[in-house]
């Protein structure tokens, strides 16, 4: 086999071949790690309880709108109702002006005749 030689001393080749080779550098290096990856799974917490978020408000938001949709369709068959008995109304007013100017016509003829 090919291997290059090595020409560190033998005590680097130790500390790469094992890690930190005291207590003092493997406290370090054990609270870097620990604080990295807390960090790491703050920033995952932080985006899901993002999306998290941003789901529930376009989930109110879609509901609202069903809501909304349902009150719309009420609020235009109420209209819709409305203008009819509207127009019904005033149809009856208009037929009640015509016979009670007919019954006016009617007497004012009959006083006419009468007073002759």
């Amino acid at each position: 086999e090919d291997r290059p030689e090595v020409t560190l001393p033998p005590r680097k080749r130790l500390d790469i071949a094992l890690g930190p080779s005291t207590d003092t550098e493997l406290g370090r290096y054990m609270r870097e790690f620990e604080s990295r990856v807390r960090q790491d799974m703050d920033e995952i917490y932080t985006r899901l309880d993002d999306e998290q978020t941003e789901r529930q408000l376009l989930a109110g938001r879609l509901n609202m709108l069903f809501r909304d949709r349902r009150a719309h369709a009420h609020t235009r068959l109420l209209m819709k109702t409305e203008a009819r008995m509207s127009r019904e109304a005033w149809t009856r007013a208009i037929d009640a002006s015509d016979l009670i100017h007919g019954e006016v016509i009617s007497l004012r003829t009959t006083v006419l005749k009468t007073g002759r």
